[in-house]
Parts: structure tokens; sequence; C-alpha cells
């Protein structure tokens, strides 16, 4: 038989919502490692995870290796060439970091304007092609939805901050990055890669 302490019922019920709670953080944990949904870096308020990361990596990587296997044909020296993964990752958030640079920008510049100037600069209709579609799947393995989200949309952007912020100057844009990369604030949280104040390094 329970205590007879008068309060001994909201005291279990209220145990029993402690551990309901602490159990559906650690599952909640679980799942968001898990699944990859965890900051891989963050720059400033924005965050890229690291299975947007890793997306991105395979998409690189596999690039690599279709253009090792097609050139090697002619190009002896390239027939023993491996990838480096360490590397392609440094190379691959080093890009999405810019990115992240050039996004802020250019929302700051053209404002409300932004979702159709980069509507405008890509070819829907290529988008669209069958063909294109078996060309993305077999250079990149991306659907061609993921291939405009990682490619097409990224360089649409900086292509329009270079022509309404720089007038197509490639040295100012240049030297605009720079200066962002040496200012920003960037913390790079997977065990793998740094920011060493203007680039991601390997650790």
């Amino acid at each position: 038989m329970p205590p007879e302490d008068p309060n001994y019922h909201r005291k279990l019920l209220r145990f029993a919502a402690g551990v309901m709670v602490m159990v559906g953080i650690a599952m909640g944990a679980y799942y968001t490692v898990h699944s990859g949904y965890y900051p891989a870096a963050i720059i400033g308020s924005r965050v890229v995870t690291a299975r947007t990361l890793n997306e991105a990596v395979g998409a690189v990587a596999h690039y690599y290796e279709q253009a090792l296997k097609t050139y090697s044909v002619t190009d002896t020296s390239l027939k023993d060439k491996q990838i480096s993964i360490p590397e392609v990752r440094r190379l691959t958030l080093d890009k999405m970091i810019e990115n992240e640079f050039v996004s802020r920008e250019l929302e700051a510049t053209v404002g409300n304007d932004l979702t159709r100037l980069v509507a405008a600069k890509i070819n829907t209709a290529e988008l669209q092609d069958p063909e294109f579609g078996k060309a993305v799947a077999t250079l990149y393995g991306l659907t061609r939805e993921r291939f405009r989200i990682f490619v097409l949309e990224p360089q649409a952007r900086e292509e329009i901050l270079q022509n309404t912020k720089f007038e197509a100057k490639a040295d100012e844009f240049k030297n605009w990055l720079t200066r962002t990369r040496k200012s920003a604030s960037v913390v790079i949280l997977v065990p793998d890669l740094a920011w060493d104040g203007e680039k991601v390094v390997l650790r």
C-alpha cells in the first residue's frame, strides 16, 4: 500500500513526468545526432548541418571520381590517382561558408527581390530536361532539385551579388570576400575541421 503522505500521488506524477521528459530529450538527441541534423558550422546566426555537409561532400567526391575515370583514359598519370576525402570535406565546407557570406550580403543588397532574381538566373527548362537530370545523377549523384540547391542557386547568388554590388568587377568582389572572411564569426563543430580566422583547415 502507498504511504499515507497526502502528496504521495502528486510526487509520483511529478517523478513520472520528469522521467518522460528526460526520455523524450534523450530520444530527440539520439535522432538529431543519428540523422545528422546537428550543426557542422555556425556562421553568425546561420547554420550548416552535418547532414547537408555530408551530402555536399558526397556529391563533390562523386564528381571527382567520375572526372578521374573520364580523364584517366587519355592521361595515364591520373589512372592510380585517388581523391582525399578529408581535403574534399575541407574545400566543400569552406565553399559552403563562403556561400553563406554571399547569401547574407545579397539579402542586404537586394532585399525582397532575392528570390525572384535567383529564379530568373536559373534555366528552368534545362533543369526540367530528363537528359539534364540523367547527367546530374551521373556526374554528381544528385537529383535535379538537390543540384539546384547545392550548385545552381549559390552560383546564381554569387553572380547577382557581383553584378549588383560590385558592377562585375572581380577584384572588388575578391577583396570584399577576403575582408568578410577575416571579420566573420565562424564556429566549426565537426572534429576534423577548424576555422583559422580566414578559411577552413584540417585539424
